[in-house]
This record gives C-alpha cells, structure tokens and sequence, in this order.
C-alpha cells in the first residue's frame, strides 16, 4: 500500500515479524532508519490523530528554543513517528512530511554520503548533550548526541550520532522483511545511472533488491547497510511521481520563512 501525503509517499506492507501485542518503545539510538517526521503549523493536528490510532506519546510537545516543538510517539509494533510544530510557517497545507532520519555511528560519513548521492550539502549541529528535555524526548538517559541535515526537494534527511548512549555499528544489515522502516526510495530520471553514482560513493549492490514499485527499479546498501531504492515510475502511471503531490516544495518555503524570522 502507498500512501499519498502532501509532499512524499509511504509504503506500507506487513513484517515477517509482525504481532498485535506491543513490543514496547524502540530506543532511539538503535542503528538505522529511526523515524519519520510529520510537521504542521500546529502540532496538534499531528497528536490527536496518533492517539486516536493507539500511538504512545510519553511526553508533551517541548520547546527547545529553536523555533519548533517537539514529541515522538510510538506505534504498539514500536515505529516512532516525530510530531514537530511549525508554528512560524504560513504555508499549505497544514500537515506534511519533514524529513526521514538515520541513526549512525559514524554521523560524518553518512551524512556526507547522502549529501554527495543528492548533490545537497550536509549542515551539522554543535554537540547536544547536558540538556534533560533531550532525554525526555527520545527516553534515553544522560544524552549527548551529534546531528546532521540534508534538504532534498521534496523532504530532508536527517542523521544522529548517539555518543552516549552510543549509537552501535550494525553488525549485519538488518532484512526487508522485518517489521520497522526498512528501505528510502528516491524518484530518479534514470536508474542505472543513479545505481552507478552510489556504488562510485561507497554504497553496495543489493542484487536480490526488494518490493517492487511498479516501475524501474535498483537497489543498493548504503555505507552503513540500510536499503535504498532508485525508482523510474512508469509514463503511464504519473501518479506516483513526486511531481504529482499537490504541494512538493514545502519544505523549501518551510526553510524560508525559518530563516527569515
């Protein structure tokens, strides 16, 4: 199933190793795809309908005084999904898709590796530590993190290095199969191509590749293992392209008016 949001799509399928009893909160730090993050100019309008649809949020939306508020929640199959506020954006829609974020034990690397396949550039943060609001948001204790940023067109990514409690090198990758958020697809003009500049970058083949999408697609293991895709949609099935969604540049007027406060 494919999920059509303002500026992105989700999919959504069932795991090998799915159940109906909660398995408790996915700590943050865990390597891999973490989350994904819905923003709104009121983040209300994020929370109420997590709730409503059984997600677990253990802390009220903070305020850690850059412009935004913040909360995670989690699923009862432990998923965790970012409610930002954006309470500064005079945009449409209300509601959209923020970013994609990676926990890795090498923050440079990654980051820089995302950057170099988007052609973006990475921003990183100061070192975040001594801070209790940062333990109350992810449920960690004693944090002290590094991030880093890369704005794409349609949605960022963002990346974490947990330095206490440390963010673990992934010792196999994890499977396509598994419950949790397995793989990032990125909409490309041509696949081989793009195939061939992630490889150059460090990226490894992923032969057996995963789901299929309905169109052209190839996929590889990042520097730190986890899944990517580069989709080609087919000319008859325009609908899933990016430049379909009713509102793809958001998040670049989002950063605009962020900037201009």
């Amino acid at each position: 199933m494919l999920l059509r949001g303002a500026n992105g799509f989700i999919r959504l399928a069932e795991g090998a190793r799915g159940s109906s009893s909660p398995v408790g909160r996915t700590a943050m730090n865990l390597p891999g795809i973490t989350h994904f993050c819905v923003q709104a100019t009121n983040i209300e309008d994020v929370i109420r309908p997590l709730g409503a649809t059984g997600f677990d949020m253990p802390e009220a939306p903070i305020d850690l005084g850059t412009g935004f508020l913040y909360a995670y929640a989690w699923s009862p199959d432990g998923l965790v999904i970012e409610a930002e506020g954006a309470p500064f954006a005079r945009v449409e829609p209300s509601r959209w898709i923020g970013h994609v974020a990676f926990a890795t034990h090498d923050l440079d690397r990654l980051s820089r590796f995302y950057a170099d396949l988007t052609g973006g550039a990475a921003e990183f943060s100061p070192p975040l530590s001594n801070n209790p609001n940062y333990d109350r948001i992810t449920g960690l204790k004693d944090v002290n993190m590094r991030a880093a940023w890369v704005r794409g067109l349609n949605i960022s990514l963002e990346f974490w290095q947990y330095l206490n409690p440390p963010t673990a090198r992934r010792s196999t990758p994890r499977s396509l199969a598994d419950t949790g958020f397995s793989h990032l697809a990125f909409e490309v003009d041509d696949v081989a191509s793009a195939h061939r500049h992630a490889l150059a970058l460090g990226a490894v083949d992923l032969v057996e590749g995963g789901p299929r999408f309905g169109g052209e697609a190839m996929w590889i293991r990042d520097p730190d293992g986890n899944a990517v895709a580069f989709v080609r949609w087919r000319a008859d099935d325009p609908e899933r392209s990016i430049a379909s969604l009713p509102h793809p540049h958001v998040i670049e007027a989002v950063a605009l008016q962020f900037s201009a406060r």
